[in-house]
């Protein structure tokens, strides 16, 4: 009787285990889909270092009537633009990483090797600790195929990407949300400058001072949502900071049950400022 007794026990308690477990994966997968859905939004975010440097580039071709030089001094421009591209696509794999593991798809990720020649732009520069932190998280992604368990393999991804994903999340949202909207203001000032001597020039009519003036504020409308854009892109990116340490809380303490509890509050935050991105594309 008591044999049976504890038969009984043991099965409830494997029972619960594998629920855990099994709710436990899914939740994290459902996570890691959201964060990979809100980081992708920096495909969208329609501005880039490149595109900057081309409109100051042609308006002061305009200001000074160049029509010789149509070539434009922007490769420190693309060479930034290749550096914040190299940190979301290390990001952007670690995630679809994570989704993979907690889908129980073991399949290798494809990752991109540090360049140094990305370190080269004028306007971003990678410091010595993002650098590690990118060389620690394609480690994460390699490392997922060799380990045994699952639940100890995905503990111990969370756990070796935690410090690098942090590391390069602040380098991304760093160079757009500071760098790349810094480089809007100046291009805003800009043509405040150049809309103030032209409604300054007596040999224009009134009718194109006035024009110009409409040109002016339909600019810095757009430049101004350009911004928005940036900043709450900036936002998604600090959430997910904060949800992957809520994960490695988590799987460190063992206690599963507790991703139930703080996963769905952390999506749902993650679809919101999705939408707002998505609002702010349609102004």
């Amino acid at each position: 009787m008591a044999q049976k007794f504890q038969a009984k026990f043991l099965l409830i308690i494997l029972v619960n285990f594998f629920l855990i477990s099994c709710v436990s994966f899914k939740n994290v997968n459902t996570y890691s889909q959201a964060s990979l859905k809100g980081l992708q939004k920096f495909e969208e975010l329609g501005i880039s270092f490149k595109q900057c440097c081309l409109e100051n580039c042609l308006s002061d071709a305009i200001q000074t009537y160049n029509l010789e030089n149509s070539s434009c001094p922007c490769s420190s421009s693309v060479k930034a633009d290749r550096s914040v591209a190299l940190a979301y696509h290390a990001l952007k794999n670690y995630l679809a990483g994570l989704a993979k593991l907690s889908a129980k798809s073991l399949k290798p990720i494809d990752v991109v090797p540090f360049v140094d020649s990305v370190n080269d732009s004028i306007l971003i520069s990678w410091p010595s600790d993002q650098v590690k932190a990118y060389g620690a998280i394609t480690q994460a992604l390699s490392n997922t195929i060799t380990q045994k368990y699952r639940q100890r393999k995905l503990r111990a991804f969370l756990q070796n990407g935690q410090e690098p994903f942090k590391q390069l999340v602040e380098f991304l949202d760093f160079s757009l949300s500071q760098n790349l909207r810094g480089t809007l203001g100046v291009e805003k000032l800009a043509r405040k400058v150049d809309t103030f001597n032209l409604i300054n020039d007596s040999t224009l009519s009134t009718w194109d001072r006035q024009e110009a003036v409409s040109d002016y504020y339909a600019k810095v409308r757009d430049l101004e949502s350009l911004e928005k854009r940036l900043l709450t892109y900036s936002k998604i990116l600090n959430h997910l900071v904060t949800g992957h340490q809520q994960l490695v809380e988590s799987f460190r303490s063992t206690d599963l049950n507790r991703l139930k509890e703080v996963l769905p509050d952390q999506i749902r935050t993650l679809e919101d400022l999705i939408a707002q991105f998505t609002k702010l594309q349609t102004l």
